[in-house]
């Protein structure tokens, strides 16, 4: 599984080379945050065995790239999970695939989705909780406003489904 991980981190750092987060290299200023709240998540929850640390690590690297990184007027989300599949695995796919917003046709539909495997749900919060917590870097006030209102407006969402609902709740409360 370490070796997936390795693949994981180059095919993330390679697909986001181009994309900034906040004026910062994506990679490094969101893709690695996700990586270590995920796994801080996942060992507050208890979970300490190396595979499940290993996948949730791999997924947390992988979570953004069907959805900013490709390209759909050359291929499609499909082509893209199967290759994925081949790179990777199944699961490995198919968590990547869940955490792609652009598969849904609504909110609902898509945190329902994540709700359902233990691996989405701690990169989602991860996810969510970097997002909210990068906020002070945005230079923007009214991009900075609109986003913190969309986030707050999607705890219905974690609250409905489960998906660390204390956590996100915490991380808005200390923005």
């Amino acid at each position: 599984m370490q070796i997936f991980l390795e693949k994981a981190k180059k095919l993330a750092k390679e697909a986001h080379k181009n994309q900034l987060y906040n004026k910062n290299p994506y990679y490094d200023s969101h893709l690695i945050r996700v990586a270590v709240t995920a796994k801080e998540i996942a060992y507050k929850e208890g979970i300490v065995d190396p595979e499940i640390i290993n996948l949730i690590e791999i997924v947390s690297y992988l979570h953004d790239y069907l959805e900013d990184t490709i390209d759909y007027s050359l291929t499609t989300i499909k082509s893209e999970y199967i290759k994925l599949s081949e790179k990777f695995n199944v699961g490995i796919a198919s968590a990547v695939l869940v955490l792609s917003r652009n598969v849904y046709k609504n909110d609902s539909e898509y945190f329902e989705a994540i709700s359902e495997n233990l691996i989405t749900k701690i990169v989602k919060a991860a996810d969510r909780i970097s997002n909210i917590l990068l906020l002070e870097e945005i230079n923007d006030e009214e991009k900075r406003i609109t986003l913190y209102q969309k986030y707050k407006n999607q705890l219905i969402y974690f609250n409905q489904f489960d998906i660390y609902p204390s956590l996100i709740i915490k991380a808005l409360s200390e923005y």
